[in-house]
């Protein structure tokens, strides 16, 4: 007896726009190469090291170009000549680049902070803004239109005694230290006794 063969059913479906929304950083990659070209350093808050690239996350650190960078020795009398294989010494950072998604609107152009660490250099990072902006500007019928605006704030003001407003506002957007670690402590080991000592393992404030 022969088999019935019935009609596949089509099942219902809708067409992709509708059901994937893509999201492209492009823009904002754009403005920090835009910022590399200008010399600018693009830094890991998390780990104070050099970004290669462009990254799409909500804060970056900057380090003006005209910042000299130390460039850490490495071990042995012969040094290294390859590509990437010259270590840079952690710099503390000038300013950090923002991109905050609620602070966006549709259909206006894409807004990006900059706050600048030190008051001190605000001329130098709305050059900086104003320069990088300017290669954003779309020509439209009705004129012509800025595909990013920038915002320029500082989060220190010194009184000219210490450099303690400059440090509080550090600590606060920072997680990396300069010493090398990966974190900032309030306390330190006792390392004048044995380390399996359980008396070696106390902590006390620093003075």
């Amino acid at each position: 007896m022969a088999r019935k063969l019935y009609p596949k059913k089509k099942v219902a479906t809708l067409p992709f726009s509708d059901l994937v929304e893509t999201g492209s950083p492009d823009l904002f990659y754009s403005v920090q190469q835009a910022l590399q070209n200008e010399g600018v350093l693009l830094i890991d808050l998390s780990s104070g090291d050099i970004i290669e690239g462009q990254v799409n996350i909500p804060s970056v650190g900057m380090i003006a170009g005209n910042k000299p960078v130390n460039v850490k020795r490495q071990m042995g009398f012969v040094q290294p000549t390859l590509p990437g294989s010259v270590e840079v010494e952690k710099a503390d950072i000038d300013a950090v680049l923002i991109l905050n998604e609620e602070a966006q609107e549709p259909g206006r152009p894409l807004y990006v902070l900059i706050q600048v660490v030190d008051v001190d250099e605000m001329d130098l990072w709305n050059s900086l803004a104003l320069t990088v902006a300017r290669q954003f500007i779309l020509k439209t019928r009705d004129g012509l239109q800025p595909e990013v605006v920038f915002g320029v704030t500082s989060l220190s003001r010194s009184s000219g005694k210490d450099s303690s407003a400059r440090n509080a506002a550090l600590r606060k957007i920072r997680n990396f230290s300069l010493l090398g670690t990966d974190s900032i402590s309030d306390t330190e080991i006792l390392s004048d006794k044995d380390f399996y000592d359980d008396e070696a393992l106390k902590v006390r404030p620093r003075p």
